[in-house]
């Protein structure tokens, strides 16, 4: 067994503390996202310092396409859930004396981290939705021969309740339509849902994504789901499916 001592030696590597024009940069074991390491900077600040995330976390939401107003409106939240401020795009903390700065810097890690997590999250159910109504209007404009309907309840073997992006339903027939994204909360909650419903010769599952898969999420999918783009869509449900012809 290895000793504390050792451990700490080891797990120590994983701070890193660099001297910069605006204060020490120093590393912490929360991340973003991207799995990138979030870092604080620590300034001192009259008789004491204040420790900043530099608006990394901010930026990072902003370049994943969120608005300013929906990232100040999440960070705000995890700074005050974390005994923080945010101003200016910056996630920060200010204490007294050096005896705080280690609670200071993981609240103010944790509170970016959380933030930009749940900042773009939202950025992509919010892209999600979108692409779900262009999806309806898609088959629609198909004519694919079925009742289509947004937020299809159905039930899975589990008993489980799901609401299905958008089914086509003609007679005993039920083909179900989810917008998969490329990033692994998507690719792995749709590989639920389609494992739950189940498929058969009366119910077809379609995973349908507007962002390219990479090869094994195209793998996994086909396991439990017919994959299509979005563009294209038209025709492969009219002709594979639902079409009288």
């Amino acid at each position: 067994m290895i000793s504390c001592n050792d451990l700490k030696a080891h797990l120590g590597l994983l701070m890193t503390c660099e001297s910069t024009d605006q204060g020490l940069l120093v590393s912490t074991s929360c991340l973003y996202p991207s799995f990138e390491m979030v870092k604080v900077i620590i300034r001192s600040h009259g008789d004491g310092f204040i420790v900043s995330d530099g608006g990394e976390g901010s930026q990072i939401a902003l370049a994943h396409g969120q608005s300013d107003h929906e990232i100040s409106k999440h960070f705000k939240n995890e700074a005050h859930h974390f005994g923080v401020h945010y101003n200016r795009s910056e996630c920060f903390a200010q204490v007294e004396t050096s005896d705080w700065l280690a609670s200071a810097v993981l609240s103010v890690a944790n509170a970016s981290s959380n933030a930009c997590k749940s900042a773009i999250e939202k950025a992509r159910k919010d892209a999600e939705i979108d692409v779900i109504g262009n999806l309806f209007d898609r088959l629609q404009f198909a004519k694919v021969g079925a009742d289509l309907v947004k937020e299809f309840e159905a039930t899975g073997q589990s008993g489980r309740q799901y609401n299905v992006d958008v089914a086509a339903i003609h007679g005993d027939q039920r083909v179900f339509f989810e917008i998969v994204g490329s990033h692994q909360n998507s690719v792995n909650s749709k590989f639920v849902m389609f494992s739950d419903v189940g498929r058969s010769p009366a119910n077809e599952n379609v995973a349908v994504y507007s962002e390219a898969l990479n090869f094994p999420d195209q793998v996994l999918l086909q396991t439990v789901a017919m994959i299509a783009p979005l563009n294209g869509i038209e025709s492969m449900a009219k002709n594979r499916f639902l079409s009288h012809g």
